[in-house]
């Protein structure tokens, strides 16, 4: 299963998360690839708490009505992040972040736009699901 998540005004902008495993209850592996405008970057992340990203996406989906500033999540060792502003017209500005952060040599980001309502509902149940058929 994979989560492919396409920006609602420049469709070139996606990101995929695939190849969910989990080593154990608290330990999870998974693949992210940005694209954009002739971008890419693929990174395996470790997320060792995979439920708190999965909230994180369902506490979004659940405030379709909006939230001031930004809200962010990261991984323990931040190689991996997403960062989410509500803005006019009930549109979510999602901002996905990969790093290298052994020789810190490369951080890659791609910015994607849903709607607040159905799309970011969909996002998250689909990511639920994704970490569910680990």
């Amino acid at each position: 299963m994979e989560v492919v998540i396409t920006c609602v005004e420049t469709t070139g902008a996606q990101v995929r998360l695939s190849d969910c495993v989990a080593f154990d209850q608290d330990i999870t592996t998974m693949s992210v690839e940005l694209r954009a405008n002739g971008l890419e970057a693929r990174r395996g992340v470790e997320l060792l708490d995979h439920d708190g990203f999965a909230r994180f996406l369902e506490q979004l989906a659940a405030d379709f009505l909006g939230w001031d500033d930004r809200r962010a999540w990261r991984s323990y060792d931040e190689e991996f992040a997403v960062t989410a502003r509500f803005h006019s017209r009930g549109r979510v500005e999602l901002q996905w972040t990969l790093a290298d952060t052994v020789s810190h040599a490369w951080t890659a980001a791609v910015t994607t736009w849903l709607h607040a309502g159905e799309d970011m509902a969909r996002l998250a149940a689909d990511a639920r699901e994704l970490f569910d058929a680990r």
